[in-house]
C-alpha cells in the first residue's frame, strides 16, 4: 500500500457550497483536499488535526438591488460566490469593481 492509497474518511472532508475543507484548511478543488487528507493519514500518529480552523461565513442571498446591478454587469451568483468572466469572487464588491474596470478598459458605459 502506498501513501496515496492510505484510507481517509470521505466524511472528514466538508463542502460549504464554495470550498472543500479538511483539518481547518480550505480548497477550491476536492482532489486537493483529498490529497492533503491522504498526506495527513500517511503520517498518522505524527499529526493531530489542528489546522487554522476557519469560521464558516454566512453569505446572504443578493438583494434585489444587488441582483439588478449584477445583471447589468453580467455577474453571476454561484454557490455563495460571484463569477465574472470566469473569475470567482467571494465579495460582490470585488466582482463589481473588476466588471466596472473591465468596461472602462473596453470604452463601454458602466453602471
Amino acid at each position: 500500500m502506498t501513501n496515496d492509497d492510505l484510507p481517509f474518511r470521505e466524511s472528514d472532508i466538508r463542502y460549504d457550497g464554495l470550498q472543500y475543507e479538511y483539518d481547518g484548511y480550505r480548497y477550491d478543488r476536492k482532489v486537493d483536499a483529498q490529497a492533503y487528507a491522504r498526506l495527513m493519514r500517511s503520517t498518522a500518529g505524527e499529526h493531530e488535526p489542528s489546522g487554522p480552523h476557519c469560521a464558516r461565513v454566512f453569505r446572504a442571498a443578493p438583494t434585489d438591488a444587488q441582483q439588478t446591478l449584477m445583471a447589468a454587469l453580467a455577474i453571476q451568483s454561484e454557490g455563495g460566490a460571484y463569477r465574472y468572466e470566469g473569475f470567482r469572487y467571494e465579495l460582490l464588491s470585488d466582482a463589481v469593481d473588476y466588471a466596472r474596470l473591465n468596461r472602462r478598459r473596453q470604452g463601454r458605459a458602466f453602471v
